[in-house]
């Protein structure tokens, strides 16, 4: 047969479906996905309990025929994920054969989406109040012609929505044109506009309605509120008003740029640390290829020889696992404990800690000439011996839960990251047994692409009906981390975004106090101001506005990276030089906007703003 998904995006992202019915019988087969259609309307919370109950009894069962005396740690609970819920609230799965999306990075970006709309109304309206002296004559005509508050607060709103709906045109095209670009940065395929055209047009034709309604509004009552004799006399508005809710603003604008800032530069700090953080083995060069059957390891271990005589080739090992894959952790029992243990478990020769540069902490790793070291012995790491409180672990035997034969602990190596930096170092036993699904080779960085081409050739070998796969082991655990550098992508170029938008904010307000002070700078230069001491003038209000955004941008950048880290189990420090730089940076592109504006105030000829006096 043959499944017509059409275009549809699914996790059931299968080349081929085969029966497993042997499978089904496996009670502890735990590595893949069940599904069950339930009957309408029944209780999911009760079901759930239904099969933790009836699953512990069968556990236990299993156990005490395996000889094994079960503890409350073996039996997890058993819990149901709806089918719709799966692609974003599944992000601890690790059997799902296609990877989904994140709700928390959803949040996330519509979070940032919302910073960024608010600091854009913030600006319209900075920019709308700022001109708005220049439509008082417009304003007192009209009521003097007998036009009522109501209808001029209307028509401004009106017009705000209008602009509004315009951009939202121009945002969708934009949308379609950027949305290659978008996509490259978060790791995703979207196709937005193709999916669900008519749900994506409606919705942002609410998003513009509502956003021109919020950004017009206080413009409106702004100027419907001039009274008609003062807007007539000269045409431009001057009151006493000191511009507090615009301040405000500004500063609310600032303060979110910077916090921004904040955030991206631990971000940044914390990717940087864990790409050069030390991993307590060396990654680089070593290549990984996947054994397509059982039997495979069984031919490397044969041809080792030959593939070690390849030029560049250092050393290889077979095992079950690398670092950064996926890790089984079994049941252990120490002899003489009642309670077992469940560390990561790799299988592996005895070339792995030379091919991965791994340090023993105390006794040695498997060799090549003792029988024992496949059967019989263990290598554990020093967060075993931790977890498992042995004061002298060489000479402590270890057995699975489910075996009847303990081994012999030979040797402890040094702590090594098996995860990301997200991650504890957990427990972790190793065994010789033959259950090997990894040949790993430590190339030399001369002529690689000639040392890989030799080992393709001798790999038909070992499996002659498939070609070689490969990776490296370096590029797969930074894959770890491509999440973060993503987020740090996103979050830079949104901080652009939002600092841009800032500072027209910033340069409409500055338009304002010019406008506002025309004449005022006049009088200054007739009476022998400078110019620097205009732009000191006009940038004494940015400069306590930037001030009071940095002092409310600082608890809140450091709550939201200090949340964002707290994720990791190894994690930067948060640096005061980080807050300092986000301010500074913030501080300085602002003054070049205001200084601008302020050097054409001063250079503008007094006689054209006294003409009238």
């Amino acid at each position: 047969g043959v499944i017509d998904l059409g275009a549809r995006h699914s996790h059931l992202d299968y080349d081929l479906y085969t029966r497993f019915q042997w499978y089904a019988d496996s009670w502890t087969g735990n590595n893949r996905a069940t599904y069950a259609r339930l009957h309408p309307q029944v209780d999911v919370a009760g079901l759930e309990e239904r099969l933790t109950a009836e699953m512990t009894d069968l556990m236990r069962r299993e156990f005490l025929a395996m000889n094994y005396e079960p503890n409350a740690g073996d039996f997890p609970k058993w819990k149901l994920q709806p089918l719709d819920k799966v692609h974003l609230h599944s992000a601890d799965f690790s059997f799902l054969a296609k990877a989904g999306g994140n709700i928390r990075s959803i949040y996330l970006f519509a979070l940032i989406g919302l910073l960024v709309l608010a600091v854009a109304i913030v600006n319209y309206v900075n920019l709308a109040t700022a001109r708005a002296s220049q439509r008082a004559k417009e304003v007192g005509v009209k009521k003097v012609t007998g036009a009522v508050r109501w209808q001029l607060t209307v028509q401004f709103i009106v017009e705000s929505i209008l602009q509004s709906l315009f951009a939202a045109a121009i945002a969708l095209l934009l949308a379609e044109l950027l949305l290659p670009f978008f996509n490259a940065v978060v790791g995703r395929d979207l196709d937005v506009l193709s999916a669900q055209p008519a749900w994506i047009v409606l919705g942002v034709l609410g998003l513009a309605l509502l956003t021109g309604l919020l950004a017009g509004v206080y413009p409106a009552f702004v100027m419907s509120s001039y009274r008609p004799v003062t807007a007539l006399r000269s045409g431009f508005l001057r009151s006493g008003d000191k511009g507090l809710f615009r301040k405000v603003l500004v500063t609310g604008q600032f303060t979110i740029t910077i916090a921004l800032l904040i955030v991206m530069g631990f971000i940044y700090r914390q990717v940087n640390f864990m790409i050069g953080h030390e991993l307590g083995f060396q990654p680089d060069q070593v290549m990984l290829i996947p054994l397509n059957f059982n039997s495979s390891h069984y031919r490397v271990e044969r041809l080792k020889s030959e593939f070690e005589q390849i030029e560049g080739v250092q050393s290889l090992t077979t095992a079950s696992r690398f670092p950064g894959q996926f890790l089984p952790d079994w049941g252990v029992i120490v002899e003489g404990r009642a309670e077992g243990e469940s560390p990561y478990v790799i299988f592996a020769d005895a070339d792995y800690a030379k091919t991965l540069d791994l340090q023993m902490a105390k006794g040695r790793f498997f060799a090549p000439d003792i029988a024992a070291d496949t059967i019989d012995h263990w290598v554990v790491n020093e967060a075993f011996v931790r977890k498992a409180e042995l004061e002298e672990p060489l000479g402590a035997r270890l057995k699975f839960s489910a075996d009847s034969t303990y081994g012999q602990i030979i040797g402890v190596v040094k702590d090594f990251h098996l995860k990301g930096l997200n991650s504890e170092i957990r427990p972790l036993v190793m065994h010789g047994y033959h259950q090997r699904w990894y040949a790993g080779l430590k190339l030399s960085t001369s002529d690689l692409s000639a040392t890989i081409a030799a080992v393709q050739q001798l790999w038909k070998e070992v499996e002659p009906n498939h070609p070689m796969r490969y990776s490296f082991l370096d590029d797969d655990f930074a894959k770890q981390y491509d999440e973060q550098q993503r987020l740090g992508q996103t979050i830079f170029y949104a901080t652009l975004l939002t600092l841009f938008i800032a500072l027209l904010g910033l340069f409409g307000l500055t338009a304002f106090n010019v406008e506002r002070r025309t004449r005022e700078i006049g009088i200054r230069k007739v009476l022998g101001s400078s110019v620097s001491g205009i732009v000191r003038l006009l940038s004494r209000d940015f400069l306590q506005l930037s001030g009071l955004a940095f002092l409310v941008a600082l608890p809140v950048g450091y709550y939201f990276a200090d949340r964002w880290l707290a994720d990791f189990a190894f994690r930067t420090e948060l640096s005061w030089w980080v807050f300092a730089l986000a301010g500074l940076a913030t501080v300085l592109v602002g003054l070049l906007t205001v200084g601008l504006q302020g050097v054409k105030a001063a250079l503008a000829d007094p006689i054209e703003s006294l003409r009238s006096e």
